[in-house]
């Protein structure tokens, strides 16, 4: 071969290694332009973190759904008295699915932003006694009593026994009407008076604080607040043993410390919390009873 054409070929093979450095070149300035204008861009805002939030009924053993868009314009935005602080559209506290992901985003640094604020917005109550889970209604502490449920105290002893008439006294006007649903023994005559006894509880089984139809409703003679054998059956199944028949308060856990619920605790970044329902904290641990 002349050196001529080794030449050429050398040539050739240069050409080849510039064009395709070339091409990885402007892949590369080609990505990078794109990038800088649809990429995502860093937070400008003061205030931008991330928590974790999770509701668990220890009753069922699972993590009930937040709504996703709380805090978010045309969602779920019950309080504004905080939206000065937050992002143009948002609430300074916000989700945007149902992961549990709260935003924290404040426009100005560095306010304190507090559990409590985060359920004003969602427009659910929140206290040490109380918290609100959305469609599920409310949890509060204290007994399953349902002031609906009533008696014909026809022994004028002030306390419910098994030869008196229990109904679910719907206009809670403390008078049996006609058409009320009789839950045990027979129906009195419309107008008879109507009493509460503290003892009758009912068996919450779809969490919803309030009785209704297919729950059992039962006298807690022992007044443990649980289910046992010595307890009467005025209405329903008979419940497992020691099902509760009182709500424990609502917890909260915080880097897996349990604390009693405040609606004052701040709010900080990356962190995940879980509120306890059903939650088998002692009542004295957080000085309710």
């Amino acid at each position: 071969m002349s050196r001529s054409s080794g030449r050429s070929a050398s040539r050739g093979s240069d050409r080849r290694k510039i064009g395709i450095i070339i091409g990885i070149t402007t892949v590369l300035i080609l990505g990078s332009l794109l990038y800088f204008a649809y990429g995502p861009r860093p937070s400008t805002l003061p205030v931008d973190w991330r928590m974790q939030l999770f509701i668990h009924d220890s009753s069922i053993g699972a993590n009930l759904t937040i709504p996703a868009y709380i805090g978010v314009q045309g969602g779920i935005w019950l309080s504004h008295g905080l939206d000065p602080l937050g992002p143009s559209g948002f609430a300074p506290l916000s989700t945007r699915d149902t992961s549990g992901t709260i935003y924290i985003q404040s426009t100005r640094c560095c306010p304190v932003f507090r559990i409590g604020d985060f359920f004003d917005i969602w427009g659910q109550p929140l206290n040490s006694r109380c918290v609100g889970l959305g469609d599920r209604g409310i949890y509060c502490a204290g007994p399953e009593d349902d002031p609906a449920i009533k008696y014909v105290d026809s022994s004028n002893d002030d306390a419910w026994n098994v030869t008196e008439t229990v109904v679910n006294d719907i206009s809670l006007d403390g008078l049996f009407d006609t058409g009320e649903q009789v839950l045990y023994g027979t129906a009195p005559s419309a107008g008879t008076p109507l009493e509460d006894d503290f003892q009758i509880f009912y068996t919450d089984t779809d969490n919803y604080g309030y009785w209704d139809p297919g729950e059992s409703v039962v006298y807690d003679a022992d007044g443990d607040g649980i289910y046992g054998s010595g307890d009467t059956v005025i209405y329903g199944s008979t419940p497992i043993d020691g099902w509760p028949l009182f709500r424990s308060a609502p917890a909260v856990s915080i880097d897996d410390e349990e604390r009693c619920m405040d609606r004052n605790l701040g709010l900080s970044h990356n962190k995940t919390w879980i509120i306890l329902i059903w939650f088998a904290l002692t009542p004295p641990q957080c000085g309710l009873f």
